[in-house]
């Protein structure tokens, strides 16, 4: 049984109850395919007056253009998950509006959060099916692939010329040594890029043969791994670093592989790390790797200090906070007396506590309350294929985002937004799929 749908060459199905699914078709994926590779550059573009005009803004304002647009004209997706981000987003906008007086640019940061949210909602209504969210699986591994692939490249190729290259970022590790060049392709720090690439790394890993993660034979798939191992390495994020290897052991105890399988994986690791170290020198590796535990690492001080000035700056200011993007008007003093002007926070946790106080952190705490009972929802109704082949992998990438961002912050990027919205649609929707079909 269908009916018509108002978008051209798209049709409801119904289930065994009479219910209408959500819609399938050209129309879905290509929203769904908009919405991921577009999240994808954070780095801005131009500057309009004081705003600076990034891809993945300019898709959040075409997420609010479309939501309502799209909400009216089909059946809305609303779970558990939008009632805790929603309050998180009013949160962050009442709290910008109470400190409008004297933090007059926290109105301009905090339109970005309505941006994130729309981009959510849009991506939930639109992986509502789970060949969608296949399909959304397979591009997220195969643009991966393509930009770690990307990454890796311009960050050798500028370190064995010794100038940056498009797609690289300038590092200084070391006190008068020669700057090194790591992966950032469209994104705006090398952060981002080592957080992004964790997504396809994980679904990579667990996505079986029957939803080939691959657009085209399943047997390139392999590429598709060394591509992205590769990225991540040459992102040159230790929070990365980590991550990866914490899901690699998830991945080891609940898959149960073959030992060449492993074996494999840590062996383009080691030949990644190994280009790397030919293109860079091994001194920068040695430095970023040990410093954190034997001396004082620069990068990893001069955190700690933004860290401790934001704690305390927040403090002045528990309850409404001072203004989305307030941490901006701080100076900190950093290490070798240098002066650090508007400060990154990094931390996710500390930056919505400066920017909103202890309701804009009970709020955004509220959201992974949410994340886990859906998660432990969803894992109760059904143990199909879907939930060992997506929404699994989908939960063990979040976590490691969520350790990546202890060390920085996506809340102002699209791509964690969308990330979410496709979880929550698995979520929401495939255990009723799969109690349905059966």
């Amino acid at each position: 049984m269908t009916r018509l749908s108002p978008f051209p060459y798209v049709a409801e199905r119904a289930n065994v109850d009479g219910n209408m699914t959500t819609p399938t078709g050209p129309f879905d994926r290509l929203v769904i395919a908009t919405l991921i590779v577009v999240s994808m550059f954070t780095d801005p573009f131009a500057r309009v007056a004081t705003v600076a005009l990034t891809g993945d803004r300019v898709l959040g304002l075409a997420a609010l253009v479309a939501l309502p647009i799209l909400l009216a004209r089909r059946r809305h997706a609303w779970t558990a998950i939008h009632t805790a981000l929603g309050i998180f987003v009013v949160v962050q906008i009442l709290t910008s509006l109470a400190n409008v007086g004297t933090w007059p640019s926290g109105l301009r940061f905090v339109s970005i959060y309505p941006m994130g949210f729309a981009c959510f909602a849009l991506t939930v209504q639109c992986a509502g099916a789970p060949d969608v969210r296949r399909f959304a699986i397979r591009l997220l591994v195969v643009t991966g692939a393509i930009v770690g692939l990307i990454a890796a490249l311009a960050a050798g190729l500028a370190n064995l010329w010794g100038s940056r290259l498009r797609g690289s970022r300038e590092m200084v590790i070391m006190p008068d040594a020669r700057p090194i060049f790591v992966g950032r392709v469209m994104f705006r720090e090398q952060n981002f890029l080592g957080s992004f690439l964790l997504l396809p790394f994980t679904l990579e890993l667990w996505a079986p043969r029957s939803i080939s993660v691959t657009l085209m034979r399943a047997r390139t798939s392999v590429w598709q791994l060394v591509a992205i191992v590769f990225g991540i390495v040459f992102s040159f994020t230790r929070a990365a670093w980590l991550a990866a290897a914490a899901i690699i052991g998830l991945w080891w105890c609940s898959v149960r592989p073959r030992g060449r399988t492993l074996f494999a994986i840590v062996a383009i690791a080691i030949i990644a790390t190994a280009v790397l170290v030919m293109t860079m020198g091994t001194a920068p590796l040695v430095v970023r790797s040990t410093k954190i535990v034997t001396g004082v690492d620069r990068t990893l001080g001069t955190r700690v200090l933004v860290d401790r000035a934001v704690l305390r700056s927040s403090l002045e200011h528990p309850l409404i906070g001072q203004g989305a993007g307030s941490v901006n008007r701080l100076w900190v003093l950093g290490l070798r007396k240098r002066t650090v002007e508007q400060p990154w926070t990094g931390n996710m946790e500390l930056h919505v506590l400066h920017d909103s106080g202890f309701p804009g952190l009970a709020a955004l705490v509220g959201v992974g309350l949410a994340v886990v009972r859906a998660v432990r929802r969803r894992r109760a109704a059904a143990r199909d294929e879907e939930w060992r082949s997506v929404v699994k992998p989908l939960v063990i990438a979040g976590l490691g985002i969520f350790f990546a961002f202890q060390f920085t912050h996506g809340l102002w990027l699209m791509f964690p937004y969308v990330f979410l919205g496709l979880l929550t649609a698995a979520l929401d929707t495939s255990g009723k799929d799969a109690r349905a079909g059966a």
